[in-house]
């Protein structure tokens, strides 16, 4: 099997329940996710849209870990090593 290799974060989507706007919901299903992990485990996730209203994903990605990291964080030649498919956003 080939190495693929993803770059980026798990983030946590909050999804209100049935067709639920998220100003109605009290309580959210928890479910991890991300560009780069949905990717990796060809996952997606996002809000059902109803009748006319289309879905609609809100992110908040201030301040989170792939942000806030540096290029020196990270040993590319090591972590490409062997890899036949690289993915990042």
């Amino acid at each position: 099997m080939a190495k693929i290799i993803t770059l980026g974060e798990i983030m946590l989507r909050l999804s209100p329940e049935g067709q639920d706007r998220f100003i109605q919901s009290d309580h959210f299903r928890i479910i991890p996710g991300g560009g780069e992990a949905n990717v990796a485990i060809s996952c997606y996730y996002c809000e059902t849209g109803a009748s006319m209203r289309p879905s609609k994903v809100i992110y908040d990605r201030a301040h989170s870990a792939i942000a806030e990291a540096d290029p020196k964080d990270f040993d590319f030649d090591k972590i490409m090593e062997g890899a036949a498919w690289f993915h990042w956003s």
